[in-house]
């Protein structure tokens, strides 16, 4: 596992129950089915997706991704026991969900140094316009109220259509980067961005352009 105890497992779009039944029954040690390892769905009766999942010192599960479909979908993220049960005492009832009023989406998750969480993704508005989201939560699965705004923050460059978080990373000094993409014109193209916040989610202004930096090509970024 590394010397940090804990791991980025899996970035995929896949069913949360099915990433976990794939990918977490082999074990570490002998490359052999556990048969201990038996996976909880927390949405047997809706549509939903895992974006990354990250593994905590005890070896409990993080995942975060979505639930619904396009545009009433909610970002969530949910945490697992070592063998596979939802952890009741994460969030509300083992969930967490992204406190939005429109769509939202969570493409990926990061454990801090003091063991707290930091997920990225987007949030819709009108008909193809998004702004990114940074999300701080705790490990108990509450908003970290001292972050951003009550927890979050968002972002959309001024003029722009959509902008989408795909990726992020914890500096050393706890800084949060940030990667991902915004509209360019009219035609639905796309160029890469980034951003670096600070601790407490303000933007980082020694970074880039006032925490920002743009990227002009009109290309999907490919950040994984």
């Amino acid at each position: 596992m590394g010397s940090s105890g804990k791991k980025n497992i899996s970035k995929s779009c896949l069913p949360l129950l099915t990433i976990l039944s794939i990918l977490l029954p082999l074990s570490a040690w002998t490359n052999s089915t556990d048969e201990t390892f038996l996976p909880e769905d927390p949405f047997p009766d809706k549509e939903s997706s895992s974006f990354a999942m990250v593994q905590q010192a005890d070896w409990k599960l993080v995942l975060a991704g979505e639930v619904g479909t396009f545009p009433a979908r909610r970002a969530v993220v949910v945490r697992f026991m070592p063998n596979g049960s939802i952890d009741r005492d994460f969030g509300e009832n083992g969930i967490f969900r992204l406190p939005t009023p429109s769509g939202s989406v969570f493409h990926d998750i990061k454990i801090t140094g003091d063991k707290s969480f930091i997920a990225v993704g987007a949030v819709s508005e009108k008909e193809r316009h998004s702004k990114i989201v940074v999300c701080r939560f705790t490990r108990d699965g509450s908003l970290d109220k001292s972050f951003g705004e009550d927890g979050i923050t968002l972002f959309r460059g001024k003029g722009l259509r959509a902008e989408v978080a795909l990726t992020c990373d914890i500096q050393k000094d706890g800084k949060i980067v940030i990667v991902g993409w915004h509209s360019v014109g009219d035609n639905h193209g796309m160029a890469m961005r980034m951003l670096r916040l600070q601790k407490n989610g303000d933007f980082d202004r020694e970074f880039g352009d006032n925490g920002v930096i743009t990227f002009s090509n009109k290309a999907y970024p490919s950040v994984y």
